[in-house]
């Protein structure tokens, strides 16, 4: 949690522990979860892979990454490059309720869900 104590500056520890799902829509169906939930998360694209970060109750750093290295317009190698994604990209095909929900009618994403996955997480 906000008390627990914080590392020396330089100090070696655990910074986050990283989750591997297997495919798009998985990736999608963890972020529905978590916004369901109501979860802050930060998404990037990596560019070799999607990644959204969260954390735990306690303050430890968790990530949920896709590996879109193979996938059309996928890199093989990082070279330190992130870009936001965006919600419209990652949920190109609704698949759970709240993105249903969210998208509406028209296929768009509302305003409040846009802006959810594009907060920073503290860590």
């Amino acid at each position: 949690g906000t008390l627990r104590p914080q590392p020396p500056a330089h100090a070696t520890g655990l910074y986050h522990v990283a989750f591997e799902v297997p495919d798009r829509r998985s990736f999608a169906e963890a972020y529905c979860h978590l916004m369901e939930a109501g979860v802050e998360v930060a998404l990037v694209d990596h560019l070799i892979s999607w990644a959204m970060y969260f954390n735990d109750p306690d303050g430890n750093g968790l990530e949920i990454y896709w590996d879109t290295r193979h996938e059309p317009g996928g890199q093989l190698l990082w070279r330190g490059r992130n870009v936001p994604l965006s919600i419209d990209k990652m949920m190109a095909v609704p698949v759970c309720k709240a993105d249903c929900e969210m998208a509406g009618e028209t296929g768009e994403m509302s305003e409040q869900a846009a802006s959810a996955g594009t907060q920073p997480v503290t860590s």
